[in-house]
């Protein structure tokens, strides 16, 4: 419950916005390709394919139906939107509050239908996650001189490699961890989604006391503080910086906070060496750690180190 004052906050901005949205989705038709940009026909036909092959394999596997799953897509656009601001603001993409969203609206549209909640609330989650992750590869590329063009071939390449390098980890996390229960592994994200199901399926009655008096009161503190950003911006807190701060497990914002006060540290003592160096060491810092999550079940797997 602690993500909707920034939901609601982004929701409400992007709302105020709508005329910016407007000019921007009015200028796409009038966009033109230079040498660097992927073609834009490439991607709308890509799309279209793509999102008619979803529609197909979630009512053959899922039993969904097809204008349902068109739907998650076309509602996904918006909130991909919102998860954008709010990544551009923080660098931190609120993917499950994005996909509660979702959940929401399908308890609505698919009453008792937890299948379909849960797959809609997938394809949210996964638009929102691949916009915000292109979006900071684009960045990346284009600091160090590269163009959205060869970005994009890049990641067509690297999206088989990374099917399966998932395809291999997940069953040695299983193996070596177990996943749910009280000892298995457990991400916060699917847990809380899951969490979120069970509410929409049996009702507001199984939320703890006050949950959602709380709910309600961060919403409306979310759109009262997007309405006066308009005017007094440098003297209001970011419900998304007081959201996540809520969510997040306390060791991970103690490592977020000690980066920071060591980076303006550093930054005061050399600031030359500071803006050529720290973001290198703080990738690297962030790369040792994913690889290492990777290396140390294999090892497990192998019985070179002990569970």
């Amino acid at each position: 419950m602690y993500s909707y004052p920034r939901t609601t906050r982004d929701l409400t901005a992007l709302a105020l916005r709508w005329s910016i949205l407007k000019r921007t989705f009015s200028r796409l038709s009038h966009a033109r390709a230079d040498a660097g940009t992927f073609p834009l026909q490439w991607v709308v036909g890509g799309v279209i394919v793509l999102s008619v092959a979803l529609m197909v394999l979630q009512q053959v596997t899922f039993g969904i139906s097809m204008w349902l799953t068109g739907l998650a897509i076309v509602l996904s656009l918006p909130l991909m939107l919102v998860g954008l601001r709010v990544l551009g603001e923080t660098n931190w993409g609120p993917i499950s509050q994005l996909t509660n969203v979702m959940q929401a609206l399908f308890a609505a549209l698919a009453p008792g239908k937890i299948t379909t909640n849960l797959v809609a609330s997938g394809t949210t989650g996964t638009v929102a996650v691949q916009s915000e992750a292109i979006m900071q590869d684009y960045k990346c590329g284009h600091i160090i001189g590269s163009t959205p063009r060869f970005l994009t071939y890049s990641q067509l390449i690297a999206a088989p490699i990374g099917a399966a390098a998932v395809a291999f980890t997940y069953p040695l996390y299983k193996a070596t961890y177990g996943v749910g229960g009280d000892h298995g592994l457990s991400s916060p994200i699917s847990v809380r989604i899951a969490g979120f199901t069970d509410v929409l399926s049996s009702g507001f009655g199984a939320l703890p006391k006050y949950s959602l008096l709380f709910l309600v009161i961060g919403a409306a503190l979310g759109i009262l503080i997007a309405i006066g950003e308009t005017r007094w911006r440098d003297y209001l807190p970011s419900p998304t910086g007081l959201g996540i701060g809520m969510m997040v497990p306390g060791n991970v914002v103690f490592t977020m906070v000690l980066g920071g006060v060591l980076y303006s540290w550093w930054n005061r003592v050399d600031k030359k060496s500071a803006d050529r160096l720290a973001m290198p060491l703080a990738s690297g810092l962030i790369a040792g750690e994913a690889i290492m999550a990777i290396v140390i079940p294999a090892l497990i797997a192998m019985h070179v180190l002990a569970p």
